[in-house]
C-alpha cells in the first residue's frame, strides 16, 4: 500500500536489495521491512526522491488508522 506496487514488486525489491548486502527486510513468518531502509530503496532504485516521497505521505496517511489498538476480538 505504501510503494503503490504489488506484493510481488516487494518481493524482487527485498531480493535486489539483498544481492546488494543492503537487504531491507527480514524473513519471518511473514517478511519485516524496515521502513527507513525500504524508503532508501526507493529513492536509489524505484524512481528517485520523488517517489520516495510519495512512499512517505502514502505512511504519514496510514499510520494512524494502523497504530490504533485494536479492541477484543469475538469469535
Amino acid at each position: 500500500m505504501i510503494c503503490d506496487v504489488s506484493d510481488q514488486t516487494i518481493r524482487d525489491w527485498i531480493e535486489h536489495a539483498n544481492s546488494l548486502g543492503k537487504p531491507i527486510a527480514i524473513k519471518r513468518t511473514t517478511w519485516i521491512v524496515g521502513r527507513p531502509h525500504l524508503f532508501a530503496y526507493i529513492e536509489e532504485h524505484g524512481g528517485g526522491l520523488h517517489e520516495r516521497v510519495k512512499a512517505e505521505r502514502r505512511f504519514e496517511s496510514y499510520w494512524p488508522r494502523w497504530s490504533q489498538a485494536q479492541g477484543p476480538r469475538t469469535v
